[in-house]
């Protein structure tokens, strides 16, 4: 028996009810009627679509394609013959394989985003590590800073003061030499 083809419709894997009768033996036309008569009941269970093709005779035909749910449930409805019960098997194996793969992926794609939230939370850490150091050396400068400005107010300071002292002595000396004149 041939593997089962199965399609991608809005990110959902789907079923062909024409793959389904080539698999089972059963016309195409005859798996339609059941899917018509039970059309209520399978798509309270899983998702159907209808699409509808032109030949170059302009016949139309209506080609339905069921999700793993509306599928599965549509195979109980078929008499079980023994390609019936080989393609059930068929069925559910290759949209469980289809789920392990999509489970492998997203493992894969969550393994692989931790493998970046580390390395962002390592660079997050090292950023951290030098912004401390920068502030670090930021309040030793500003204890510098504020050092060195403490320290010229008092120069300047002192720079008055012997100014003050320097003017006094020039007008002690001019006093003293008026005085000896």
């Amino acid at each position: 028996m041939k593997e089962i083809e199965l399609i991608e419709k809005d990110s959902e894997m789907m079923v062909s009810h024409i793959e389904i009768a080539n698999m089972t033996g059963v016309k195409p036309q005859n798996v339609l009627n059941i899917i018509d008569k039970y059309i209520d009941e399978l798509e309270k269970v899983g998702t159907i679509f209808f699409k509808k093709t032109v030949s170059g005779n302009n016949i139309s035909k209506r080609e339905c394609f069921l999700n793993e749910s509306s599928s599965s449930l549509l195979m109980t409805f078929s008499k079980n013959t023994t390609e019936v019960v080989k393609f059930k098997v068929k069925l559910i194996t290759a949209f469980k394989e289809l789920r392990e793969l999509a489970d492998n992926s997203e493992k894969a794609k969550n393994i692989e985003l931790r493998s970046i939230v580390l390395k962002l939370e390592g660079e997050n850490s090292k950023f951290h590590s030098m912004f401390e150091r920068q502030n670090t050396i930021n309040e030793i400068l500003k204890g510098e800073l504020e050092l060195a400005s403490t320290n010229i107010v008092k120069l300047a300071d002192a720079i008055n003061t012997n100014a003050k002292i320097s003017n006094e002595n020039v007008g002690n000396i001019k006093n003293m030499k008026r005085k000896s004149k």
